[in-house]
């Protein structure tokens, strides 16, 4: 009968283990109990993961905020909802780390996730139809009355409170994947491919944002009530109209259904893999002394782990530039569709497919680059460091971006006057429509011989509406041209396409450094703990990340933006959203916010590295860092601690083990840490041996030893012509 996989059962080092629950294990599926399965089935449910939280949300945010009336302020606090339940989540994880099935915590986490993302499309089903304000006449009318309230606008006043429930489940479920799925990879593998690994885990996470901004952005191109209105009714003729309205819930739906899918194998996994302890045979330490602490038995050990993390200064300096990443990272991932919907003009679905077409490639091509970068180096702490820091400084140059954009459109009334007259008036309201009742309105127009946008036709005081597309009569637009009274949808095109070339290079450059990050720091974060306070390390850093970095940073993000709203749409419950912002101070802003944090890291990439540099450097590094060579084991010699030199010497082994084969190579070593040439090491050598002969003739020779010499001489008068080696052999045997 094949063994069940207990959660709370302690593995045995010779058990063979297989895959299942409970009592139904069958033999036939230990097979799959081995890391690369594991790892496939780890990667799969990371995708569907990041399709959700990183994919659609940042694909549906600004449909999300048509539908509900939700401003980026409330937007950030919706997003970060979901960095307040898995900080929430990150204590108990952390507590019951070595006493739970870890790879099962994750199938049952991913399956939380897949109720979560039921929930967050509950409120479309529920809250009626989506209105928008063109279901009015949008031509100039001076008997509209100026409200546009319906009934079902109102009934949204539940819909933001069950947002913010299902990021918490989300939250809740998915907090287990990126802190038990990192430490069991390196536990379930060789250290010697950690860097590797977390490479390829973190590449193949980002196909999930990817395919959820590629198929995001197609679905934004599918009316969001689909079967239960028709957008022609609102005079809307397709999604590069700004008050479209797209079909955001059903890549939630899909990602949903999937994770109770792909959450079922991991629940099967049991705590030990079959090749396990084959692939870790080699492996050596590389702890933190100061890290390397047991507190096994002691009640208040929690706590005091907790402690020793806090007062470390290399895990301190490591966890706050993670916390800054994830504070840029997050206002990213939530608001980069948004962000060139408003620098470029794009639609919503353009938008998310721009932001997938390069997320793909260069989150891939990142991701493996610092796995490789990492594997170059052995994945040693400092060499690291100083990678990371390069690429900040390539990240800075690269968000130079972000001060590029196209040309402001000139809007009537915003930032362009109704009058060359009135070069300081801007407002949307004017002598040519003030009698046009037209508040409330947005359904952007082109005067395209004067380059001149306007809020609605009504806005451009027109009274005639030939076609869905086309108004005449235009009282404004004659202010500027008396030949031009007539306006087409949508806002005029500025040209812009060599700054969008340059744009989107540097972008790529931008995100291609961030994912080449992400590998290298993990990995540098694994190695500076011990195997058994790894977990604890990971949820004490995720805790510290969540709370300080991801939930203020959405929020903050949100904030910024919504400073640079020109224009605020009211709806009939009070809440507010943003119908037009200022593209070049919301690329300042970025560029700023990425600049700023650039220097920070760097900062805290130092004290990282010199701290570690200290540690070392000082003699407090663990002996079993270093893999066991003749040299090593001379140099040990039952110490605690090496010296500056020794250690030194030791290090360098592990970039050269080659060093030890023969007297050239450790001759060679000596040279390379005496800062000589090879051969004045030789001739010093030679000089020291010289020496020692001359000196060799003036120490006195104990009397038994010349007495023992006679007597062999005696004995065999022939045979020792020379007398050098019977006498080693004598004074070996009388030691003896």
């Amino acid at each position: 009968m094949a063994k069940t996989c207990d959660v709370m059962s302690r593995p045995d080092a010779n058990e063979v283990h297989g895959c299942g629950w409970s009592w139904f294990s069958p033999k036939c599926l230990r097979k799959f109990a081995v890391f690369n399965v594991f790892m496939f089935v780890l990667s799969i449910n990371a995708i569907i993961q990041g399709m959700m939280v990183n994919g659609f949300i940042s694909t549906s945010i600004s449909s999300i905020e048509k539908r509900f009336n939700l401003s980026s302020t409330k937007s950030g606090v919706f997003s970060a909802t979901y960095d307040v339940a898995v900080a929430i989540m990150l204590i108990p994880l952390s507590y019951y780390a070595h006493r739970v099935n870890k790879v099962r915590c994750i199938g049952y986490g991913m399956f939380m996730v897949g109720i979560g993302a039921l929930l967050l499309i509950l409120p479309h089903f529920i809250d009626g139809l989506y209105v928008v304000g063109a279901l009015r006449s949008d031509v100039c009318d001076a008997t509209r009355e100026n409200s546009s309230c319906d009934s079902r606008q109102a009934a949204a006043a539940y819909s933001y409170p069950l947002l913010l429930l299902s990021q918490l489940f989300i939250g809740f479920g998915a907090a287990p994947l990126f802190t038990y799925g990192y430490s069991t990879i390196d536990e379930f593998d060789s250290h010697k491919k950690t860097g590797n690994n977390m490479a390829i885990f973190m590449g193949v996470s980002t196909v999930g944002p990817a395919l959820a901004f590629i198929g995001g952005g197609y679905l934004l191109t599918i009316w969001g009530d689909i079967g239960k209105s028709n957008y022609l009714d609102f005079g809307i003729n397709g999604p590069s109209d700004p008050r479209w309205y797209g079909a955001w819930w059903i890549g939630f739906l899909a990602a949903g259904l999937a994770s109770f899918v792909t959450s079922l194998p991991l629940c099967m996994f049991p705590r030990k893999l079959n090749d396990t302890d084959e692939r870790k045979k080699n492996d050596v330490v590389q702890t933190h002394a100061k890290l390397n602490v047991d507190f096994s038995g002691d009640k208040f050990a929690y706590f005091k782990i907790f402690k020793m993390f806090f007062f470390n200064k290399t895990c301190m300096a490591l966890i706050a530039m993670q916390t800054a990443e994830s504070m840029i990272m997050n206002g990213y991932i939530t608001f980069i569709p948004k962000l060139f919907e408003n620098l470029f003009g794009f639609s919503s679905s353009w938008a998310s497919t721009m932001t997938g077409l390069i997320i793909v490639p260069m989150g891939l091509i990142g991701s493996f680059m610092g796995g490789k970068l990492g594997e170059r180096v052995e994945n040693r702490f400092r060499p690291i460091m100083k990678m990371c820091m390069a690429l900040t400084v390539m990240m800075v140059i690269s968000s130079t971006a972000f001060l590029l954009g196209c040309p402001k459109i000139r809007i009537a009334g915003m930032n362009n006057p109704y009058e060359r007259t009135d070069q300081e008036t801007f407002a949307l309201t004017h002598p040519c429509n003030y009698a046009c009742q037209c508040e409330g309105l947005f359904n952007p127009v082109c005067a395209s011989e004067t380059g001149i946008s306007y809020f609605s036709p009504c806005h451009a005081g027109c009274a005639v509406n030939t076609d869905s597309n086309s108004w005449t009569s235009c009282s404004c637009s004659t202010i500027f041209n008396q030949t031009v009274n007539t306006v087409h949808k949508g806002w005029c095109e500025v040209p812009c396409q060599g700054t969008q070339i340059i744009f989107f290079s540097l972008f790529a450059m931008l995100a291609a450094s961030v994912f080449a990050l992400a590998p290298m720091i993990q990995s540098a974060a694994m190695r500076v703990v011990s195997f058994h306070h790894r977990d604890a390390f990971i949820c004490f850093g995720w805790m510290f990340m969540r709370v300080f970095g991801s939930i203020p940073g959405a929020v903050l993000f949100g904030a910024v933006i919504d400073t640079t709203c020109m224009h605020w749409s009211t709806g009939c419950d009070g809440s507010t959203k943003c119908v037009l912002y200022d593209a070049k101070n919301l690329g300042f802003y970025i560029f700023l916010f990425r600049t700023i944090y650039g220097i920070c890291r760097n900062y805290l990439l130092a004290i990282s590295s010199q701290g570690i540099r200290a540690l070392i450097f000082h003699g407090h590094s663990v002996l079993s860092e270093y893999p066991d060579t003749p040299i090593l084991t001379y140099l040990r010699n039952g110490k605690s601690k090496l010296s500056l030199f020794e250690l030194r010497v030791s290090q360098k082994l592990v970039q050269f083990p080659s060093a030890t084969t023969g007297l050239g190579g450790k001759l060679k070593l000596f040279a390379f840490y005496s800062n000589l040439s090879f051969t004045a090491v030789i001739t010093k050598i030679f000089c020291f041996f010289c020496l020692f002969i001359a000196l060799r003739s003036y120490i006195p020779v104990d009397n038994d030893v010349v007495e023992c010499e006679k007597q062999q001489k005696a004995l065999h008068p022939i045979s020792h012509a020379k007398p050098t080696t019977p006498v080693i052999e004598v004074v070996k045997s009388t030691a003896l």
